[in-house]
């Protein structure tokens, strides 16, 4: 996988054995993503699989600018540790195995390719309240697994 695993949780396997499935939730620190990740968090438990929580940055040298290199590389990864942050308070407390993943490129094929790594069951995902934003839609049409859009 190419993504970096930043943090999570190893929860005790459930009892009765069975295959370990996997959920992949869209996570940019926005309310829809925060709704996505509760709603995930509760269909993981459910459904006896790890949550896998994916932020997808811009490559950092999308980034470069005025600024530099170096300011560039410094900005691109403090979004990805603040938000860390905020998963680890969300799931403290968490029965539930999860983990934290960063990686970067467009949105919708990160996700997909996240998933397809992890043999995962469903990709989770907040809708945008902007108008034009094509990132689940595009999920929905192209993926081969169940595809979750949480109003």
């Amino acid at each position: 996988m190419r993504g970096v695993r930043v943090a999570g949780h190893v929860a005790e396997p459930p009892v009765g054995g069975g295959r370990p499935g996997h959920a992949v939730v869209g996570f940019d620190g926005s309310d829809a993503s925060h709704d996505a990740v509760a709603f995930a968090s509760g269909w993981a438990r459910r459904m006896g699989v790890t949550l896998d929580i994916v932020y997808v940055a811009d490559s950092p040298w999308q980034w470069v600018s005025d600024a530099g290199y170096a300011g560039a590389c410094a900005e691109a990864w403090d979004a990805p540790a603040a938000l860390s942050s905020e998963i680890a308070h969300a799931m403290l407390g968490s029965a539930l195995s999860w983990s934290y993943l960063v990686t970067t490129g467009d949105v919708a094929t990160e996700l997909e390719r996240c998933a397809e790594d992890l043999d995962a069951d469903a990709i989770i995902i907040g809708r945008s309240h902007r108008r034009m934003c094509s990132i689940p839609r595009r999920l929905v049409r192209r993926s081969s697994r169940i595809v979750i859009v949480v109003p």
